[in-house]
């Protein structure tokens, strides 16, 4: 079976297309899954959950970031990982907090 995942900001604009022409059909005999995700739906606790799944051990943290005027922008986030020091392990690193001038984009 073929699997396909649209990653859209518009999953209703799907909604037509998989349950009218071939499409409908092709699902129905299950030759071809179609998976619509709507990009608003991840936050940063789903992000992050989702990489220390993948990366069991790892420490993860991170921080939406913010436009000049202090406004959370939304799905834009700093993330980043613990530095792992051969022979020595994970340096802790993700519990350090980011300042806030480097939470703010543009001038």
């Amino acid at each position: 079976m073929l699997k396909i995942t649209f990653l859209t900001l518009f999953p209703e604009a799907f909604d037509s297309f998989l349950t009218n022409s071939i499409i409908k059909r092709a699902i129905s005999k299950e030759v071809v899954e179609f998976k619509v995700i709507n990009i608003r739906d991840f936050t940063l606790d789903k992000v992050l959950a989702s990489l220390d799944t993948a990366t069991p051990g790892s420490k993860w943290n991170g921080s939406l970031m913010k436009n000049n005027n202090g406004v959370d922008i939304p799905n834009s986030f700093f993330i980043y990982q613990d530095t792992y020091v051969f022979g020595k392990g994970y340096m802790g690193i993700t519990s350090v907090e980011i300042p806030e001038k480097y939470t703010k984009i543009g001038n």
